[in-house]
């Protein structure tokens, strides 16, 4: 197990995660059209999409010399625009964010390929449902924004 030190490797991992079980979380449905990229996006050409945005990692000294605990902070941003109404537009979107939600905190470490995972613990901490406006304010989208904290110990300089 290699444990993560910053947060692009965290969010690599989501990424893959989303990108190995995306049918599964998409409603199971075959050929569904869906999109996860690493990054926020300028253009959205379907939806929905998921995007893995890396945040901010905070370290301190902990215990031993030269180790460190982190707590690494990745975003998941959903973007949802169906024709049809908003009220089923903006339902699909929160429940689409709930699922990856449930699918994440069943798996603390971001264990992959049974690798024993890349940190000691993790878990959506926030969901947050709203909306957002694309190609300057001619798109509206229902967007959940998901918050992934997660914790781990590494020695500088390794």
């Amino acid at each position: 197990m290699t444990v993560a030190q910053f947060p692009s490797e965290v969010a690599q991992r989501i990424l893959s995660l989303l990108q190995d079980n995306g049918s599964t979380l998409f409603g199971g449905v075959q050929d569904v059209d869906y999109q996860i990229f690493y990054g926020d996006q300028n253009r959205i050409g379907v939806t929905p999409t998921v995007c893995v945005e890396a945040g901010t990692t905070t370290r301190s000294l902990a215990g031993v010399p030269s180790r460190t605990e982190n707590q690494l902070v990745v975003f998941i941003i959903i973007y949802y625009a169906k024709v049809d109404s908003n009220q089923v537009t903006k339902l699909a979107s929160e429940q689409l964010g709930e699922a990856i939600a449930k699918y994440l905190d069943q798996n603390l470490t971001l264990a992959r390929n049974n690798d024993g995972g890349i940190v000691i613990h993790g878990f959506v901490s926030t969901i947050e449902p709203g909306y957002t406006y694309r190609n300057q304010g001619q798109n509206l989208y229902q967007t959940v924004r998901l918050t992934w904290i997660g914790k781990s110990k590494t020695m500088l300089g390794a």
